[in-house]
């Protein structure tokens, strides 16, 4: 039998992308699938514009959750409800704006259980308004390389784009930093990356990054976005010492 995936993802203020994004994964080639909505607190239509979607999946509609935060809490603690509540043997992010092709479930666990991995990366295209641009995992010879290349940000860091064993965040009791909503990826990933016995790497665009939400945590520079950068780098540093 396929193993149970759970795709997490953290609502807030995506009115004008939801519908997308939940089409992508309700429309996934993979059967066994669990899909965790977790709303937080969002001003907007993004639950109304999810439910609207559900409705024409009827089959998928057992396999749908949405967890409801009681007040606003950011991405971080929207992706800790969504691990913690998550009852699949794998898990993978993704954030409302952005959007799957129809076979990345599939593909990543053929992956994942053809070479015995317990993470695999997949690559990206980052669509802007005009243009899209494919962003690939690295080549490289081990995981040590691999990890020195994300610890010292030699390669861009996000939890997104990747099917992880649940067993890394449950069995080491990783978690985002409350409060910590920019580089929340990278207070994570290479705690991921280490107790995994292997990660593997699908050289396939098959995540679509949207570049051109101006609501989005990356899409702002400021006081709070550097201060959350410090505060990931520390997490990780401490955590390698």
């Amino acid at each position: 039998m396929n193993p149970l995936v759970s795709i997490i993802v953290p609502i807030y203020g995506v009115e004008r992308f939801i519908a997308r994004c939940a089409k992508s994964l309700l429309e996934q080639t993979y059967d066994n699938l669990e899909l965790v909505f977790v709303n937080d607190c969002t001003k907007d239509n993004s639950v109304g514009a999810l439910q609207e979607v559900i409705q024409q999946y009827p089959y998928r509609a057992r396999q749908v959750r949405t967890i409801n935060h009681e007040h606003n809490q950011g991405l971080a603690v929207a992706r800790n409800t969504g691990v913690d509540a998550a009852q699949g043997e794998w898990l993978m992010h993704v954030d409302s704006d952005d959007y799957l092709d129809p076979t990345t479930i599939d593909e990543c666990v053929k992956k994942a259980e053809e070479e015995e991995a317990d993470y695999v990366v997949f690559g990206m295209m980052q669509e802007f308004k005009n243009n899209s641009f494919p962003m690939m995992p690295p080549h490289v010879s081990s995981k040590d390389d691999y990890m020195r290349q994300i610890i010292r940000k030699d390669i861009p860091t996000r939890v997104c784009g990747g099917l992880i064993k649940a067993s890394l965040y449950k069995m080491h009791d990783i978690h985002a930093i409350p409060g910590v909503n920019f580089a929340e990826d990278y207070s994570v990933t290479p705690k991921l990356y280490y107790f995994a016995n292997k990660i593997s790497f699908l050289y396939k665009p098959l995540y679509h990054y949207i570049r051109y939400n101006e609501k989005s945590y990356t899409a702002h520079f400021n006081p709070t976005v550097i201060s959350n950068s410090f505060a990931a780098m520390d997490e990780i540093e401490h955590f390698f010492n």
